[in-house]
């Protein structure tokens, strides 16, 4: 044993001189933490150290150290940064379930101008709810790029930002757990205090696979560009019938004076956001809140589900200085099941651009609002839609129709707005024929073989020009994303053509740039990947 613990100490010595010398490190180290061990101890497997501490003091580029089980009142805090090639990272060993609790200052990571740190399996519990919490914050990053959580739990932080992000890029959070942030009730603040991820000035991060529930304000706001979230699970679900807004991609300008938009969020369920309490002192119509806000320019929300949401799926406003336009927004192939609408917009009498967003292929169906579609424009100078535009959704109801409430036109059907506003194009009232509506079956909210919905989407847009090679003017390509260097790009359908992945989008010219060589026509469709003469209505494709 003392044989081979000194060969051990002999390589970790290597690595440090060659670390010293500029060169990359040959080797990396395991080392082990036990609440029982002691840090004079070599920190291996069968003596390990005391503290994650002393780990915070020795990990280097590409070491791990592994916590066993038990409590530990510390902070996760490295004194350095990993590299590209070579991660820190602090690891639950084997099955063990460590817990970081009580960490000092109640925060539990700090990162800091820390960068390549991983954060995998571990458990960050403060203990109790809101102000009887042991931690305030789970994570504070600030100046910190490429560091990634996954497959942890956490639990109980009293806030109001449970992970804070700040001018803090390239982050990774995937499969996590996180549970209960602030307090929807609170006597000092009718709205709700604890917001469970923020993104301020925090841009071109992943936010994928993980389930969030209880955040007394949001459980993601975002107000920074390029970011990617999807294959989450979203559910601000505080009791029977309460309940606040689960998402606000909203640019907004207090939290970061550069944001713009240009998000993507995908393939997510967001589920029974329900009543504010009581006691909000919002305006009567925010006492149902939306799911989500969708705020700023350029963001992509497309094949998600919103479910059993009391208010509208998607909300958007105008309040300077704060959120400063709602526009080229593109909201399609949603489906929103057993909600209060399809849209919420209004402008408070404050001007600013809140057009051009355009709401294609979704489908709306059993809602209970009184309107599926909600518009208040009241600044001077407005028309009553503002260039927003409605085409191929379907909107139908078991019983009943809904309304789309412009403001001007009063309430209409969707007859009416069809035949008399040419925003409205080809939007249908035929019932989708789903095969479930299990939020979490294999086949929830898929289409029936017979559903009326297949084929009867809108192609996203169309070739400006024909030409051949790898770049693409199309008329619109605000539908697309390269993947923000974050993930792959968009797989495209350009006419008849093979799908080809789409690897640069310059919003401004409308040019596609595509992996491989195509030849095209002006005037051709240009769409996602789909089955059949056109695409399908819905979050999801039936393969024929």
């Amino acid at each position: 044993m003392e044989t081979k613990l000194r060969s051990i100490s002999e390589l970790v010595f290597v690595c440090l001189v060659l670390s010293g010398l500029g060169a990359t490190p040959l080797c990396a180290a395991d080392y082990y933490v036990s609440p029982g061990g002691d840090d004079d101890q070599p920190g291996n497997e069968s003596r390990p150290w005391g503290t994650i501490g002393k780990a915070n003091k020795t990990l280097r580029r590409g070491d791990t150290a592994y916590l066993m089980g038990g409590e530990y009142r510390e902070r996760i805090e490295p004194a350095r940064s990993g590299s590209a090639e070579q991660y820190i990272t602090y690891r639950a060993y084997d099955e063990h379930h460590p817990v970081i609790t009580s960490p000092p200052g109640k925060i539990a990571i700090v990162l800091n101008n820390r960068s390549y740190i991983r954060i995998d399996g571990l458990t960050f519990d403060g203990k109790h709810p809101y102000k009887q919490a042991t931690i305030n914050q789970w994570a504070e990053l600030i100046d910190s790029h490429h560091n990634i959580f996954q497959n942890s739990q956490f639990r109980y932080a009293r806030g109001w930002t449970a992970f804070h992000l700040e001018r803090s890029h390239y982050n990774k959070f995937m499969n996590n757990r996180m549970d209960y942030v602030g307090t929807f009730f609170d006597d000092d603040n009718a709205e709700g205090m604890g917001d469970m991820i923020a993104l301020h000035c925090a841009n071109h991060n992943l936010i994928e696979g993980n389930t969030l529930s209880r955040a007394g304000h949001d459980l993601l706001t975002v107000s920074g560009d390029y970011n990617v979230i999807r294959n989450n699970v979203f559910e601000n679900k505080w009791g029977p019938n309460e309940g606040y807004r689960a998402i606000s991609l909203s640019a907004n300008r207090r939290f970061c004076n550069t944001t713009r938009g240009f998000n993507l969020f995908e393939h997510n369920i967001v589920k029974n956001s329900l009543l504010a309490h009581a006691d909000f002192r919002g305006s009567s119509a925010d006492k149902e809140p939306p799911a989500m806000k969708v705020e700023g320019a350029n963001q992509i929300v497309r094949y998600n589900i919103f479910a059993n949401n009391v208010g509208p799926a998607i909300s958007g406003s105008i309040r300077p200085p704060k959120i400063m336009e709602v526009q080229n927004n593109r909201i399609y192939n949603n489906v929103v099941y057993q909600g209060g609408g399809l849209w919420m917009m209004r402008d408070y009498g404050n001007e600013g651009p809140s057009s051009n967003n355009y709401f294609k292929n979704n489908i709306i169906y059993a809602s209970a609002a009184d309107s599926e579609v909600f518009v208040d424009f009241s600044a001077g100078g407005r028309t009553v839609l503002e260039n927003n535009y409605f085409i191929s959704n379907a909107f139908s109801r078991p019983t009943g129709n809904g309304d789309f409430d412009i403001k001007g036109l009063g309430a209409k059907s969707l007859f009416w707005v069809e035949e008399s506003i040419a925003n409205f194009n080809n939007n249908v009232t035929a019932p989708p024929q789903f095969v479930s509506v299990d939020l979490h079956g294999p086949d929830g909210f898929h289409l029936e073989h017979d559903s009326p919905m297949i084929d009867a989407g809108d192609f996203l847009t169309k070739t400006s020009d024909y030409g051949s090679g790898k770049r693409i003017a199309v008329s619109d390509a605000n539908w697309f994303t390269d993947g923000f260097d974050v993930v792959e790009g968009d797989l495209v359908q350009v006419g008849n053509n093979l799908p080809v992945r789409v690897t640069n989008v310059n919003y401004s010219e409308g040019v596609l740039t595509v992996d491989s060589s195509i030849h095209w026509e002006r005037g051709q469709n240009v769409s996602l990947p789909y089955d059949g003469d056109a695409p399908d209505i819905g979050a999801f494709e039936r393969r024929k």
